[in-house]
């Protein structure tokens, strides 16, 4: 009897340890995607910013 219990106990903590790894490997998850689409996003507005301060062709011709 006292070692079907520590078997039962064994696959009951190693389901929640399973159960944990999966929420954290969720959590991890959304962190990580959410660091990439901030990185993308700064990217994207500082390109726009970078277009926009640089002199067109039609400035150019203008000028000469």
């Amino acid at each position: 009897m006292m070692i079907h219990e520590a078997i039962d106990t064994i696959f009951t903590l190693g389901w929640s340890l399973l159960a944990w790894i999966a929420v954290l490997a969720a959590l991890v998850t959304a962190v990580l995607f959410g660091a990439a689409a901030a990185v993308a996003w700064a990217i994207r507005v500082l390109r726009r910013r970078s277009r926009r301060h640089r002199p067109s062709p039609d400035d150019y011709e203008e000028a000469a």
